[in-house]
């Protein structure tokens, strides 16, 4: 029995992701594509995807490559190696989610004039991986200046009393510097169906307007019938500068209202939010449009 599940845990621990530390690390599918461009001093932090049967976000081979103004994403798909390669300053925003075991990063921006979005899942444990790449974008995207770092947490301490979840994923996003403008918190929505039963119209979520960047928070919204998507979240970090408008109109027919985020290529990002959240959701987007002068 035990060696049966010591085979398993090695099984599923082959599927991990690792970390490349040479040329001579790469695997030989990808090295006649990896390349080191002009300019380029030092071998780029890089880490190795295997592929996971049982994971929807991960079937194929993959490589990922970042600089210090670009990510480089590599695909082997029908055995050829497809390459694409994200400039900071093009990226309209970045993903981390993570469900019990099942994790993600998600980029998406503007590559040759065309949009494309890459995503690359893996296990959690192996979290400590890509969340340096994610504060690494952020940190060249956004430009941040000294401040009270004390004074700006200190804007989410009403969550103690409301969701302590949602109180630490609030902190740990806020990056080192980054000033504070605006939070608004929701909670779950739900609704009476049939006599005895309620059916979740939206998870709690929660959006930070920082005076360079919007953060959005959420629990998964692919998992609204599901127990699990309380068990973890999804965080969007998007630069102002990347977002055309921002909305907020009551959603047809019902009693509730969408936050609507117009990325400057028009896709939007929304959240369903309850009446009792319009004043204040109403004062962020004032503050966004002070922020970006529009």
């Amino acid at each position: 029995m035990t060696s049966t599940k010591n085979m398993k845990s090695w099984e599923t621990m082959k599927t991990w992701p690792k970390k490349i530390q040479s040329y001579e690390e790469v695997p030989e599918m990808f090295k006649e594509h990896f390349q080191l461009f002009e300019g380029d001093e030092q071998f780029p932090d890089s880490i190795f995807i295997p592929p996971n049967k049982w994971s929807t976000k991960n079937k194929v081979t993959k490589l990922i490559s970042v600089f210090d103004d670009r990510v480089c994403i590599y695909e082997e798909i029908n055995q050829k190696v497809e390459m694409i390669c994200y400039s900071f300053e093009d990226i309209y925003y970045t993903e981390i989610g993570s469900v019990l075991l099942d994790s993600w990063i998600k980029i998406s921006g503007e590559v040759h004039d065309e949009l494309k979005s890459s995503m690359i899942g893996f296990n959690t444990a192996r979290d400590d991986l890509f969340l340096p790449i994610i504060k690494k974008i952020r940190t060249s995207i956004s430009n941040v200046e000294p401040c009270d770092m004390q004074n700006e947490l200190s804007k989410f301490d009403y969550l103690k009393t409301v969701d302590l979840k949602f109180l630490n994923y609030s902190k740990q996003s806020i990056l080192s510097g980054q000033k504070v403008m605006n939070v608004v918190y929701q909670n779950e929505i739900c609704e009476k169906h049939f006599k005895y039963f309620s059916k979740r119209k939206t998870n709690a979520h929660i959006v930070i307007l920082t005076k360079n960047e919007l953060i959005m928070i959420r629990e998964d919204y692919e998992l609204q019938k599901d127990k699990n998507s309380k068990y973890g979240g999804v965080w969007n970090y998007i630069p102002l500068t990347k977002i055309k408008e921002i909305k907020f109109e009551k959603k047809e027919d019902e009693e509730v209202y969408i936050f609507s985020v117009n990325l400057l290529n028009n896709e939007p990002i929304e959240a369903i939010c309850s009446p009792s959240n319009k004043t204040d959701i109403d004062l962020l987007i004032n503050e966004f449009y002070h922020l970006t002068n529009q």
